[in-house]
């Protein structure tokens, strides 16, 4: 049996199914898929082994919280196509990835992020005994403007599989059209302002699966630059957001020439010059919806008046029977799932307190204010 069928056998496809299926059994579009499961998958795989294979229409939508954005959403047979890519790639990649590169992958994300920043903190600082500065940044409007081209050839060197370059080139170069579904006109100044124009033969739609394997893979010649010519020992990233520390304010500031220099020659990217700071360590250092000073973790404040402002939101939708109680415990558990690893056990219990009165009557405090149950 050929590689290209062995990759695409219905087993394979299942096990992708199952990884696409994982937390959306509730929504239609999974529900339809899985009711005439056997048919869909060996039409898929029908259409694979043919190479037949092309995206259909997605779903676009706007969202404005915590900066407008556009997300674009594919058809769920699509992202079960994306999962079985993503399994036979993201495995070649991982082993080339950098430990200090943060954004989806397994057994890292945010919070491991600032547990690697803090530990930062403590070495370069001697326990908090020397002083240190920190380079903060993140790449210029780094989803719209990621090239196809640089992407593929970045890809080709590592991935060989003729069938499997064929998709991995068919989804990058996907334009993304589709229905949309904004919540503001696509009119409204607003999302002129927040929605770049595409140019042809650029972006990676937000909200895919590939999506999130594409941004660490353009990125990752960028880490080795920072590691291993740069020399830079307290070095990690997030997606397109990334900070240095060392000792010398002199040396980061020669950094981010070259890095500019660098990400501009190599990858047609820039820095982003409006989020770009030297500052010391003892100023603190606002990183991934946490703000980390003097060896204590904050809730940032933005995030703090954006979720009062859901709370009021949640009050008016759940008195006009919009939504019900399990949609607002489930909310408020998330974003306390956020919170409870900052310094966080006065708020919580603030807001608990004195920003959600109406649904004190339904909402039973756990552990300390870490998490919320239904009552009886």
């Amino acid at each position: 049996m050929s590689v290209r069928k062995r990759k695409f056998l219905f087993q394979n496809l299942l096990k992708a199914f199952q990884k696409c299926r994982k937390g959306k059994r509730s929504k239609e579009e999974t529900r339809l898929f899985e009711f005439n499961l056997e048919k869909n998958l060996f039409s898929l795989e029908k259409e694979l082994k043919s190479r037949k294979w092309r995206p259909r229409k997605v779903h676009r939508f706007i969202v404005l919280e915590p900066k407008p954005r556009e997300i674009i959403a594919a058809a769920f047979k699509d992202r079960v196509v994306h999962h079985l890519v993503y399994s036979q790639v993201n495995p070649l990649f991982e082993k080339r990835f950098i430990c200090d590169s943060y954004a989806n992958r397994k057994n890292k994300g945010t919070h491991k992020a600032i547990a690697r920043l803090k530990q930062f903190f403590h070495k370069i600082t001697k326990n908090y005994t020397k002083s240190a500065f920190y380079l903060k940044g993140d790449v210029k409007s780094y989803f719209p403007t990621v090239s196809h081209q640089i992407l593929f050839q970045i890809i080709t060197e590592v991935i060989k599989d003729k069938e499997i370059l064929q998709l991995l080139k068919i989804i990058i170069e996907n334009r993304a059209t589709g229905l949309g579904n904004f919540k503001i006109s696509p009119s409204d100044p607003t999302f002129q302002k927040s929605l770049l124009r595409q140019p042809p033969n650029k972006g990676m739609p937000i909200g895919n699966l590939t999506s999130q394997l594409f941004a660490n893979i353009y990125l990752d010649k960028f880490d080795h630059f920072v590691k291993e010519i740069l020399k830079a020992r307290f070095y990690l990233r997030y997606m397109d957001d990334f900070i240095i520390l060392d000792t010398s304010r002199k040396k980061l500031k020669s950094f981010t020439q070259r890095i500019d220099g660098f990400l501009n020659k190599k990858l047609n990217q820039s820095l982003h010059p409006k989020k770009l700071k030297i500052m010391p360590v003892s100023y603190g250092i606002d990183f991934l919806g946490y703000y980390f000073r003097n060896q204590v973790i904050y809730v940032r404040y933005g995030n703090v008046k954006r979720f009062k402002n859901r709370l009021i939101k949640f009050t008016q939708f759940y008195q006009k029977g919009k939504i019900n109680r399990k949609y607002i415990c489930d909310s408020i558990n998330a974003w306390y799932a956020y919170a409870r690893h900052a310094n966080s056990y006065n708020l919580r219990k603030h807001l608990f307190k004195e920003h959600m009165k109406p649904f004190h009557y339904f909402l039973e405090p756990q552990n300390n204010y870490q998490y919320f149950k239904l009552k009886p």
